[in-house]
């Protein structure tokens, strides 16, 4: 579609909705607009009309190969599935699939081995991860006045049934201290935060676009504050599990607290874990009279997953496990090698005089850009979209620099808060990359960063 165009037509479609707001004063009285969620959906919406130009991906897109097993089973499912497989299944998920994650997932046992006795009954499959996620706020959320909570930086695509289904969001600024290297919670402002109304808080651990893992005693203040709000459920997006640094295990928060486990759906991704996120597998762990009421949503937004991709996820989960490479298993394998690049752009980076924040986990990096205030040419401060339009962050400038001398996509971290006073230093890198991508990247690191 045209740029000019695209952007007329979503214009349009703001002011229409906006009017909504405007003329409904229950709907208007959120603690963050309609038209400030909007602006920050799909992270940057300025790189919409450039997005089949990126060399180098800004989102989660990896160039790394499939595993082989992947491969192996969608051969095996083609050829050995009969008709029966490839009708309607149970709105939950494949009673098999089911079976075969609780015997199979390492993640499963973790849950087990924290006095949890966790059957197929506890899980529930998704059309992805995300959609998942949207199920349970709408299941969870019935009013127009129910809030839902989230940490800044923050994943854009949580908040889809915020805006469908017209709820409050109020958001906890993350800020990163370039001392510690870390991002660190306002517990005390988290707190205050949190009202009798307050339904769902979101966490994501290892966590995008902050690359932080939480630790056990910061799972635990959480529980301790969220104890005197019975109707508040944690939805704990858990996608980037198995990617993360040897000091920095991420541990699922119905492990941390126990007690939480009536009130927490811990959500993964089988396209996030098997490198093929086109495919939609999300895996949902918690108790199964929640799962009863979340099926009715699920059909309501057609979110029930393919039952093809689910047969594979079932026989990926017995292959996982296997040696792999020169590893006791795929997941082992896969860490330590997203780990090694990450590693690998950390040291470029650091070279080259920014600083990197610590990295925890998932396959992102955060770079501090402060060292290169005043010293990026003015000219990539205009807009991509509108070069009539000059915006003030760093970051945004910085990735459009990298992005029209050589197709480099970046994320800035700015258009992932929310507010006044936004860090305007801090951009987020993908190392899910083969090595001629990650040379690609930082080559135009070291020809475009002039300190």
């Amino acid at each position: 579609m045209d740029l000019k165009i695209f952007n007329q037509e979503s214009k349009a479609i703001i002011k229409n909705i906006d009017h909504y707001f405007s003329s409904n004063p229950k709907a208007s009285q959120r603690e963050i607009s309609y038209e400030a969620i909007m602006s920050k959906m799909a992270f940057w919406p300025e790189y919409y009309g450039f997005f089949m130009s990126f060399k180098f991906t800004p989102f989660g897109s990896t160039s790394l190969d499939v595993p082989e097993f992947h491969k192996r089973n969608i051969n095996k499912v083609t050829a050995e599935s009969s008709v029966a497989d490839y009708q309607y299944n149970q709105m939950n998920g494949r009673s098999d699939t089911r079976e075969s994650i609780v015997k199979n997932f390492p993640e499963i046992k973790r849950f087990q081995d924290a006095g949890h006795q966790i059957t197929s009954d506890h899980l529930f499959l998704s059309n992805g991860a995300v959609a998942g996620i949207s199920s349970c706020i709408a299941t969870l959320c019935k009013d127009t006045d129910d809030e839902v909570i989230i940490f800044e930086p923050m994943y854009p695509f949580h908040l889809s049934q915020v805006v469908q289904r017209k709820l409050v969001l109020k958001s906890l600024r993350m800020n990163f201290n370039p001392k510690s290297n870390e991002f660190e919670i306002d517990f005390e402002g988290f707190r205050k935060a949190l009202t009798p109304k307050s339904k769902v808080l979101i966490l994501c651990n290892p966590n995008n676009p902050m690359t932080k893992v939480y630790t056990a005693e910061e799972y635990k203040k959480i529980s301790e504050i969220i104890k005197d709000f019975p109707d508040l459920w944690v939805i704990e997006d858990s996608a980037y599990f198995l990617y993360y640094d040897d000091k920095h295990q991420p541990i699922p928060y119905a492990v941390v607290n126990p007690q939480d486990f009536n009130r927490t759906v811990t959500v993964y991704s089988g396209g996030k874990m098997y490198n093929v996120t086109g495919l939609r597998n999300g895996i949902l762990v918690g108790q199964p009279e929640f799962f009863g009421k979340l099926t009715l949503n699920s059909i309501l937004e057609s979110q029930i997953p393919n039952v093809f991709e689910q047969i594979v996820i079932k026989e990926n989960m017995v292959a996982a496990n296997e040696p792999y490479r020169n590893e006791k298993s795929f997941y082992e394998e896969t860490r330590k090698d997203i780990v090694k690049r990450g590693q690998r752009v950390t040291e470029e980076l650091t070279k080259l005089g920014l600083k990197v924040a610590t990295v925890e986990g998932s396959y992102y990096l955060v770079a501090y850009l402060e060292s290169l205030r005043g010293k990026i040419d003015q000219k990539y401060y205009k807009k991509l979209d509108d070069k009539e339009q000059e915006t003030p962050e760093l970051d945004k400038a910085f990735c459009r620099m990298l992005f029209l001398e050589r197709e480099v996509g970046l994320m800035p971290m700015s258009q992932l808060y929310f507010g006044e006073n936004i860090p305007d230093n801090l951009v987020r890198i993908a190392v899910n990359r083969n090595d001629a991508d990650l040379d690609l990247f930082l080559n135009a690191c070291k020809d475009l960063i002039k300190l």
